[in-house]
């Protein structure tokens, strides 16, 4: 069976999703567009938190911590 095809053993347990099924494909949609909006957000952590306070740390005669 393809890997996600209904009555896939995961873990010990069937699966009863449909991949094909709209609703699914509507959630599957919005975890993608929600992941990518907290990938954005970790860039940004990672990158200092952003231009804005970047400056206010330099501006205070400080390091960022990255």
């Amino acid at each position: 069976m393809p890997p996600g095809a209904v009555g896939e053993r995961a873990g010990g347990l069937a699966a009863a999703l449909d991949p094909t099924d709209p609703d699914h494909r509507a959630h599957r949609e919005a975890r993608r567009a929600k992941r990518a909006d907290l990938e954005a957000e970790h860039a940004k952590a990672r990158a200092g938190g952003g231009e804005k306070y970047g400056a206010r740390h330099r501006k205070r005669g400080k390091l960022l911590a990255r």
